[in-house]
């Protein structure tokens, strides 16, 4: 019988992102957008994003390792312990503050 091998890496439960200019805790190994509507509640579960790739409605901007901005769409984005998000879409903004 195989055991399991233990160093196989899992995402972790939560993991801490810069949202703007705050941080917060958010679930680890989802997409962004999904991280977003955990902390966003309904207004971004039911806010008008095709989770596809497709309509940009939940297009940010991170920056990357080197510290240079770059424009990703948070629906294709998996978080990553460290992240940095430094401006959201104007929808993700509107349904973030409801």
């Amino acid at each position: 019988m195989t055991q399991p091998d233990s160093r196989k890496r899992r995402p972790p439960k939560s993991v801490t992102i810069r949202l703007v200019t705050r941080e917060v805790d958010v679930p680890g190994g989802v997409s962004l957008l999904s991280a977003l509507a955990s902390i966003g509640g309904r207004a971004i579960v039911e806010g008008n994003y095709c989770g596809a790739g497709e309509c940009a409605h939940c297009e940010v901007i991170v920056l990357n390792h080197r510290g240079h901005k770059k424009s990703v769409l948070a629906c294709k984005t998996r978080v990553e312990p460290g992240l940095r998000v430094v401006r959201l879409s104007r929808y993700l903004e509107a349904d973030l503050s409801k």
